[in-house]
């Protein structure tokens, strides 16, 4: 009875292990296009959001100035918030 289970289900488990690893890479390569852009919004607005924080008015972007904007934009335990939110 077994053997006839696993005879039946065999294709199945193939089909669910390519499914599963199609969509593990599509959501790698989804991450990465997201990271892409997210690292490119801050390569051109990074220096008006630190601005508009109240960080900095100096014409070049820092890591110090990065490491502040994700402590006060960070949601959670260890984020700052803006205004207080936490």
């Amino acid at each position: 009875m077994l053997c006839l289970a696993l005879a039946v289900w065999w294709p199945a488990a193939a089909v669910a292990l390519v499914a599963v690893g199609s969509g593990w890479r599509s959501g790698r390569q989804s991450v990465d296009a997201f990271a892409t852009l997210v690292e490119s919004s801050m390569d051109v607005y990074g220096r008006d959001l630190a601005r508009a924080l109240g960080l900095s008015n100096e014409a070049e972007f820092s890591r110090a100035t990065g490491v502040r904007i994700t402590r006060i934009t960070r949601k959670g335990e260890r984020g700052g918030g803006v205004g207080g939110w936490a």
